[in-house]
């Protein structure tokens, strides 16, 4: 099995055009994948213009199967819609696919284990832009919820580690963060807690001088790596109790 295969298993067929579908194909490779293919779509029926993610096409092919026109056509009924699922971010398993709105992201990997349930592989794609077809590019994972891998379109693939996460995700939560229920204003902004802005004494000194210290040590740590830059990247903005 591979990523395509388990998320198109999702997505329905009868919007594909049925009369680009060949069937019958013997000694004919995907494109993409290199598996053998008794049915297939060719790829100038397949990729728009505006496909430029050749390097994913690894074998000298003119078709391409069709768990991946499933994945780039609009195959997936949202409601009484029907749309590509370019457009969302996603958790694929055996079982099931659940689109994630975007404040929904980190909750969702926390409490992953919950969602795998009883699956043995699972794929999760998050979009920032809803322009790049993510399936085409995403790793399938085993049912490892600690250590996964996390297809994204800003960030490339994020590898999670939640050991690494326990260790900093608190603070830069708090740093990110208000102290006042009507008041919008955070500790520090998202290019603060990255480390390509100082900020402001005074904001230091509102969130606690010692403790920013502290913890700017732990976060140097973490800073610069593509899971950093996520997390930090989805941080919602909650209200904090601050202890100095």
């Amino acid at each position: 099995m591979n990523a395509i295969q388990l998320i198109s298993k999702h997505l329905s067929r009868q919007h594909l055009d049925s009369s680009k579908i060949h069937a019958g194909l013997e000694n004919i490779v995907c494109a993409f994948s290199g598996e053998q293919l008794t049915e297939g779509i060719k790829l100038k029926d397949l990729l728009s213009g505006k496909f430029n993610d050749f390097e994913y096409l690894k074998y000298d092919s003119k078709y391409a199967g069709v768990g991946y026109a499933l994945c780039l056509k609009d195959c997936y009924e949202n409601g009484d819609k029907i749309a590509g699922l370019r457009n969302f971010s996603y958790f694929a398993s055996e079982s099931k696919l659940v689109i994630l709105k975007s404040n929904d992201v980190y909750n969702f990997i926390a409490s992953l284990k919950e969602h795998l349930c009883n699956d043995a592989h699972f794929v999760l794609c998050v979009t920032f832009s809803s322009k790049k077809h993510l399936s085409i590019k995403a790793k399938l994972n085993g049912s490892n919820t600690d250590e996964f891998d996390i297809e994204t379109d800003k960030f490339g693939r994020v590898k999670f580690i939640r050991e690494q996460v326990n260790i900093f995700y608190s603070i830069i939560k708090g740093w990110y963060s208000s102290n006042s229920a009507s008041d919008l204003h955070t500790y520090f902004t998202k290019e603060e807690i990255l480390g390509y802005k100082e900020p402001y004494f005074n904001k230091i000194l509102e969130y606690g001088e010692d403790k920013f210290f502290e913890e700017s040590l732990i976060l140097n740590r973490f800073r610069g790596s593509n899971l950093f830059e996520f997390l930090v990247s989805i941080l919602q903005k909650t209200q904090y109790e601050n202890q100095l």
